[in-house]
């Protein structure tokens, strides 16, 4: 079960901690905050994410528009929805943030690191992921969780099951045409990565009957090609 939020301080950072911190996480936040890098870690993401000891560090540049100066920053957003949501998610630790007056500053994000492989690969080359991603995909969607930047390296198969990254961009569609056209979209953008195209429609139709959606499977596919030409119109579905 995952810890509880508590308010965090650590001298000009603030924000949330998720259960007791090593003291040398603790002792390198404000360093890796001021140089704008993890400098003993491995550089996973160039300049935003990496790989230390068994977390993963995750820092945020300030977007400089007004309305940051009022919201927490993007760290501590997405640590709430990671503590939160119920798809597995990497495990939160901390999120800390900079503000200058109302300016909000660099934020940074530790999480657990998920060792595992990403879905093209684990698509072409391990059969119980494949069979097991409409059921995570209709979960996530069962409960809500739309994500508005659904592509191929924000889910990880670890072996067991799969988990889903990089939280920023959820969505949360009010009207069910909003719906239907995220949940096309994303089917769109896995078309245009995986293949061959009758294993992607097979596993769309199995997604369909999980979330016991009424629409036509043919015509459902067919919209899904549409908007996946029109996402990438140099899309050409793999040959079987």
């Amino acid at each position: 079960m995952r810890e509880h939020a508590v308010p965090y301080r650590l001298g000009e950072l603030r924000g949330l901690r998720y259960g007791p911190l090593p003291e040398s996480l603790e002792a390198a936040l404000p360093r890796w905050l001021a140089e704008r890098r993890v400098a003993e870690g491995e550089e996973i993401h160039p300049g935003r994410v990496w790989h230390w000891e068994e977390l993963a560090i995750k820092l945020h540049p300030p977007r400089g528009e007004l309305r940051e100066w009022f919201r927490r920053s993007p760290a501590v957003r997405a640590a709430e929805l990671h503590a939160r949501l119920s798809v597995r998610t990497p495990r939160p630790l901390v999120a800390v943030q900079e503000r200058r007056g109302l300016a909000l500053g660099w934020s940074l994000f530790a999480s657990e690191f998920v060792e595992g492989t990403f879905l093209p690969r684990t698509w072409d080359s391990d059969p119980a992921g494949r069979e097991a991603f409409p059921r995570f995909l209709a979960a996530m969607h069962a409960a809500g969780v739309f994500h508005g930047d659904l592509h191929v390296r924000n889910m990880l198969w670890n072996g067991r099951e799969w988990v889903l990254l990089d939280l920023e961009s959820l969505r949360h569609p009010l009207r069910a045409l909003r719906r239907r056209r995220i949940i096309e979209d994303q089917w769109a953008r896995l078309v245009c990565s995986l293949g061959p195209r009758e294993g992607v429609q097979a596993s769309f139709e199995a997604y369909l009957r999980e979330v016991g959606a009424k629409w036509e499977p043919q015509e459902a596919w067919r919209r899904v090609e549409q908007r996946a030409r029109a996402l990438a119109p140099e899309w050409a579905p793999r040959a079987g």
